[in-house]
């Protein structure tokens, strides 16, 4: 299972580097949930803690989109499997923060 330092040294071999928040304004330390989870708990009080924010720019995946390439690292509060690490990782455009509903 990965850390938080495996993910990171990942990204920045890719050339992602760490920045201080999302352009929608999600910032380290944030609850955030997955777009893809969509029961009332998830909205309510969030899936996962921001651990990192990085960004690799340019990258064919920005000049192709017209949007930043933004990767977030957060902690879950649960593993999604049994025998994965509550660890994860994925784009800033899958994320929602829980201030965002109200």
């Amino acid at each position: 299972m990965k850390t938080i330092e495996e993910f990171r040294n990942d990204l920045r071999d890719e050339g992602y580097y760490d920045i201080e928040a999302t352009p929608d304004g999600v910032k380290v330390g944030d609850r955030v949930h997955h777009g893809g989870e969509q029961y009332m708990q998830a909205w309510r009080d969030g899936t996962a803690t921001v651990l990192a924010i990085m960004e690799k720019s340019p990258s064919s995946w920005s000049t192709e989109w017209g949007q930043p390439d933004i990767e977030l690292i957060v902690e879950r509060d649960l593993p999604l499997t049994s025998s994965s690490s509550r660890v994860s990782q994925w784009a800033d455009y899958h994320t929602v923060k829980v201030d965002d509903h109200g």
